[in-house]
């Protein structure tokens, strides 16, 4: 009996938590101080390849990588790929990047936020 609940509380542990890590590499503040655009690595084990995401926020909340609804902009496979953020006004985000893998998500508006891509040169 003890064996079935030790292995009952170590799936509950497993599937209840989210075995993702992010580190933020940039993040960059709007110029009202409204928003801000994260670009981060998304790491969720050995078993599947790095995701490098572009997330935006209200300035005055805590990151999370884990609200979906937040991604602009997403890659997955690969070297990190080089990327800037820059705010061209209050509410348009311009991400440039270099990446040859797989862009999984690329949103042209986020709330009032308009957003523009290009390759970087």
């Amino acid at each position: 009996m003890l064996r079935v609940i030790t292995i009952l509380y170590v799936l509950f542990f497993v599937v209840a938590c989210n075995p993702c890590g992010n580190e933020v590499l940039v993040s960059k503040e709007s110029y009202d101080g409204k928003y801000r655009a994260n670009y981060f690595e998304r790491n969720c084990g050995a078993t599947t390849p790095f995701t490098y995401v572009v997330n935006i926020q209200l300035a005055d909340e805590t990151f999370s990588g884990d609200n979906f609804d937040n991604w602009i902009f997403s890659m997955t496979g690969g070297e990190r790929p080089e990327l800037e953020l820059s705010w061209e006004t209050d509410t348009e985000l311009y991400v440039e990047y270099d990446w040859s893998g797989e862009i999984t998500r690329k949103e042209e508006e986020w709330s009032d936020v308009l957003i523009k891509y290009d390759f970087l040169r």
